[in-house]
């Protein structure tokens, strides 16, 4: 199949622009990866970690080895194990960067946008609506996103996709389709909860429109992935300190507790009547805050705006406004539909809009989407492409409206990438840990030069984990640091959540601890954004011949060329002296 549909739509020469158009698109996945995201966060680094951990150890970060760590998992992130697992032989032999780290996850969400162009061609056998969709997702911000996270849920995506593929792609394919839709379940841990509901959902339309099974593949087949669910239920239930026993505590409707002091506002600013506790009660505002979060996932603000309050582009959000009467136009052309397999591929979208925002409603930390909803981007990006293709049979394929259309997507895709590279670098830079790698660059160099280093942070763990990373200090040991230790210590560098007050370079953030100053005069690491300090440095030997400003005067791409900077420019670009 994939052969017959590259050779269909790649060499065909009436779809040579369009083969064009997707080369340019995927060699701008490439751009500048090593440097934007501007670091690698604290559950990026858990994952990677633990692929280079699985290679050399054969255990996760944590020392868990594979596949108990399905189940259980020391890690800070909670990983569900298998991307990290399925990533060992990428990672592992080699030295780990920003870049490298990204490396397999383009490729992923190339592998995305061609399953939802595969997905639209498998049931309407519609060449131009499946090369919109493809075309579509290269430029969404959303899967953008995906292809710089080194995260699970792109993987969890990746499988369920392939998994609905195979369900309908023929008779002989359908057992095989369990495979992956195991491997999405096992991926990431928001995505227990959906991918049930997905199985079971597309069974039933499978046994609506096709029915090419017998009665009892109709049967088993539910009865097999029941069978995978209950048994990690049970695994996790008889194994000590399973991921699931402690994960679950971010469950929101087992933490009603949350909502006593709302209930008992609400109670004593009210008249008194009979039945208050009936109107008044934590089980109405956990409703209701339920609701309000299950619906928030399709808040034109958070989806063209804003994005969610994890990633927060400010001034954009994870589609295109030019995208919204696409949409609204797509839902008409999926209405127009009539052959028996097209309207398979109108209830699968019903199934996977209804059930995608589930994972989201039911956490307890916060309004996440970008991760937790990872099943909703393929839904309106199948919209887009159906209403792209339903307002150009209208102007009968006009070239003016397909110009147009082509030159209004470029440029905001074009603002969008300007935001994505030049503004939230700037605005976001700690949701990607950019301070703690400048630290842990520091840190590098100053072991160079033989100095010791002492580290106060408010989570040791994750400062030492980011210089793990970017050393590569994994590569220099033969037994695995305890994820677990208070305070983390290789020959030259100590890190801790007190402070400490031995010889030697002090580093002590800045929001966390409040140690006494052993000198008025010290460096800081700034955020780029305010200036504010983020992490100060005593004792300094690394930068004391540069001459240092108080503040950035101005940011430029070369910035973050961080590990391949000499010691006089990074000191100069990234640690500032500190003034009233």
């Amino acid at each position: 199949m994939l052969k017959k549909l590259v050779k269909q739509y790649f060499l065909d020469k009436k779809y040579l622009p369009f083969t064009a158009i997707i080369i340019i698109l995927i060699a701008i996945r490439f751009l500048w990866l090593d440097k934007f995201p501007v670091g690698i966060n604290h559950d990026e680094v858990d994952v990677v970690l633990s692929a280079k951990s699985y290679w050399k150890f054969g255990r996760d970060l944590s020392g868990v080895p594979f596949p108990k760590s399905l189940f259980v998992t020391n890690t800070r992130a909670g990983l569900s194990g298998l991307p990290s697992f399925l990533l060992s032989p990428v990672y592992g032999p080699f030295t780990l960067s920003t870049s490298f780290a990204r490396v397999p996850y383009v490729i992923l969400s190339i592998l995305i946008a061609f399953e939802i162009g595969i997905i639209v061609h498998l049931f309407t056998k519609n060449k131009r609506v499946s090369l919109i969709s493809f075309l579509v997702a290269l430029i969404n911000p959303w899967l953008y996103l995906y292809s710089r996270s080194p995260t699970e849920a792109p993987f969890s995506l990746l499988f369920a996709l392939l998994g609905i593929i195979l369900l309908f792609k023929n008779s002989k394919s359908f057992y095989y389709s369990l495979i992956f839709f195991s491997l999405s379940f096992f991926s990431y841990q928001a995505a227990k909860p959906v991918i049930p509901l997905l199985v079971f959902g597309l069974v039933f339309i499978h046994r609506k429109f096709l029915s090419n099974k017998k009665a009892k593949d109709y049967l088993t087949y539910p009865l097999i992935f029941t069978g995978v669910i209950i048994s990690y239920l049970i695994l996790s239930s008889l194994i000590s300190g399973s991921t699931l026993s402690y994960r679950k505590n971010e469950l929101i409707f087992l933490n009603l507790n949350k909502y006593s002091d709302t209930v008992n506002e609400q109670r004593r600013a009210s008249l008194d009547f009979n039945y208050k506790s009936l109107f008044f009660n934590k089980y109405i505002e956990l409703t209701k805050d339920t609701l309000k979060r299950y619906v928030g996932a399709l808040s034109p603000s958070y989806l063209f705006f804003t994005g969610d309050q994890y990633v927060t582009f400010e001034e954009y959000g994870f589609f295109y406004i030019f995208d919204l009467p696409f949409i609204f136009l797509g839902f008409v052309g999926l209405l127009k539909l009539k052959e028996k397999r097209e309207r398979q591929l109108v209830y699968i979208l019903l199934l996977l809009l209804i059930i995608s925002p589930i994972s989201s409603s039911l956490s307890l930390i916060g309004n996440q989407y970008i991760f937790r909803s990872f099943l909703l981007p393929p839904i309106l990006i199948i919209l887009i492409a159906f209403g792209v293709e339903l307002f150009l049979k209208y102007f009968n394929q006009s070239k003016i409206i397909i110009l147009i259309i082509s030159l209004c997507y470029t440029y905001f895709f074009l603002y969008f990438l300007a935001i994505f590279f030049f503004r939230y670098s700037i605005k976001q830079q700690e949701n990607h840990s950019l301070g703690e790698r400048i630290v842990a660059d520091y840190l590098i160099r100053a072991t160079k030069d033989n100095e010791f280093v002492y580290v106060s942070a408010d989570y040791p763990y994750a400062a030492f984990y980011e210089y793990v990373f970017f050393s590569n200090y994994l590569d220099k040991v033969r037994v695995l640091p305890d994820v677990n230790a208070s305070e983390f210590k290789t020959d030259q560098i100590i890190f801790s959540g007190k402070c400490l007050n031995e010889e030697g370079i002090h580093l002590i953030e800045e929001k966390a601890l409040k140690c006494e100053e052993k000198e008025s005069d010290f460096l800081v690491i700034e955020h780029q954004k305010d200036a504010g300090a983020i992490f100060r440095i005593f004792n300094d030997t690394i930068c004391k011949d540069a001459l240092l400003t108080p503040y950035r005067r101005s940011h430029f791409v070369s910035d973050y060329d961080i590990e391949k900077m000499d010691n006089t420019t990074f000191c100069n670009r990234w640690i500032n002296k500190y003034e009233e």
